[in-house]
């Protein structure tokens, strides 16, 4: 590797950050996320979803990076990537031909709880499908595997429920992420801690250190931003809706998926450029002068070949 180059990864929310929050949409994204793994970028998701759910988006993507998946509950990786051992860390188990490593609590405690402090309220789990449905704009097979949880409860809670049940929570040792949609009950972890997991993985591949760049919409994804070396934040409804306290922060223009390359293309740039100052805060706007580069007619947006330059291409 040459002394210029560097390892990157690429932590990512998915609803209202790589996938537009309306329709789940994601346009064109497949060919950039393939691009970047070919050049040595790996995309990582980071997620409240489920295993089902992201086991079925990877499909569609064409990748097979390790996720994180129902805000840090779990790590999901496929059992033929011999370049991680997890095992050292904590206990593998197998789900559904992946292994799965478990860092959260169990459903079955969550719904114990729920039932308890604050039976009333619907949840993504045990609520009526139909409810769900009109919820979460899913429906047949995506709900369902939105429904399969092993980690973490979403909630529809008001503003007196939410207060009630927080500081309840807490004392059980659990936590309340507020994402787009729900309230989500869960263990002590979060989208922050399994990164730091599969980052160290990766560096002990990489031989080296890792910068990480971390893309999220809501605040349940602000401790993972704050953990990246550059946090984008991707603009949803108009506005930013979470402000982490980064030394290098990204605020994307556009919504996702839009947003999600406008965030990326923006961070490339910051690291081929070794800009070293603390405390930007960066709107992609003003750097359009920088990201400017041929437009790819198979994706109609900028090239990234050059800002790949400078990564080394196989781990």
């Amino acid at each position: 590797m040459s002394a210029g180059a560097q390892h990157i990864l690429i932590a990512t929310d998915l609803d209202g950050t790589l996938l537009n929050h309306d329709d789940y949409a994601f346009g064109a994204l497949a060919t950039s996320v393939q691009k970047l793994a070919k050049r040595g970028i790996p995309v990582v998701f980071n997620t409240s979803k489920t295993p089902a759910e992201c086991v079925e988006l990877q499909k569609k993507f064409g990748v097979s990076a390790p996720m994180i998946v129902e805000n840090g509950g779990g790590i999901l990786f496929h059992p033929e990537d011999c370049r991680f051992d997890f095992s050292k860390i904590t206990r593998e188990d197998s789900l559904d031909h992946w292994k799965l490593i478990r860092l959260g609590r169990s459903l079955s405690q969550l719904l114990a709880f729920k039932e308890a402090y604050c039976p009333e309220a619907p949840d993504l789990v045990s609520s009526a499908f139909d409810d769900m449905a009109k919820h979460t704009g899913l429906s047949g097979s995506a709900l369902d595997a939105a429904r399969r949880r092993l980690f973490s409860l979403p909630l529809i809670l008001n503003d007196e429920q939410y207060a009630r049940v927080e500081t309840k929570a807490f004392d059980f040792g659990y936590r309340i992420e507020s994402g787009a949609r729900f309230k989500t009950l869960q263990g002590r972890h979060d989208k922050s801690s399994a990164l730091t997991v599969v980052k160290q993985a990766f560096a002990q591949v990489a031989g080296s250190q890792v910068k990480v760049v971390a893309l999220g919409d809501a605040p349940n994804d602000q401790r993972m931003l704050e953990a990246g070396d550059i946090a984008v934040v991707v603009k949803r409804s108009g506005k930013h809706h979470v402000a982490p306290k980064a030394d290098k922060l990204i605020q994307t223009e556009a919504p996702a998926p839009d947003g999600w390359i406008e965030g990326v293309e923006a961070a490339l740039n910051l690291l081929s450029r070794n800009q070293n100052s603390t405390a930007d805060v960066v709107n992609t706007e003003t750097l359009r002068t920088l990201s400017a580069r041929p437009t790819s007619k198979a994706t109609g947006h900028r090239s990234w070949d050059g800002v790949y330059s400078t990564t080394k291409k196989e781990w």
